[in-house]
C-alpha cells in the first residue's frame, strides 16, 4: 500500500453535480459567465418548458373530453391526440429553428 490520490477532486466532483443537475432539468441556465442570464432568457426556457404541457393537454381533452378512465366516445381514434401534439411541436421546434438561423445570419451580415 500507500495512499492514493482520489479519482475525482473536489472540482471536478462540484463541476459534476452542477452539470446532472443542468442535465436532468433540461438544461436551463441558472448563471453564465457574466452572471445571472437575461431576462428574455428565463421567460424563453420556461415557455419552453411549458410547451408540451400547452400543446398536449388540450389535445388530450379533444380526445376524452369528460376525462373519466372509462374508454372515450370521440370520434378520435386513440393515436390522433398524441399525433397532433407531436405534430405541434414540431412546427414550434421548426419556427424556432428557423428563427434562430434568421437571428444568426442578420448579426453575421456586414455592412
Amino acid at each position: 500500500g500507500g495512499t492514493h490520490p482520489p479519482v475525482l477532486g473536489d472540482l471536478k466532483v462540484a463541476f459534476a453535480g452542477r452539470r446532472y443537475l443542468r442535465t436532468t432539468l433540461g438544461g436551463p441556465v441558472f448563471t453564465t459567465a457574466e452572471g445571472a442570464p437575461r431576462w428574455y432568457v428565463v421567460v424563453a426556457q420556461v415557455l419552453i418548458w411549458l410547451l408540451p404541457l400547452a400543446v398536449g393537454v388540450p389535445l388530450s381533452l379533444l380526445h376524452c373530453p369528460d376525462g373519466s378512465s372509462t374508454p372515450c366516445t370521440s370520434g378520435f381514434t386513440p393515436l390522433v391526440a398524441p399525433c397532433a401534439a407531436g405534430g405541434a411541436m414540431l412546427v414550434v421546434y421548426a419556427a424556432l429553428k428557423l428563427s434562430s438561423l434568421a437571428m444568426r445570419r442578420g448579426l453575421n451580415r456586414v455592412g
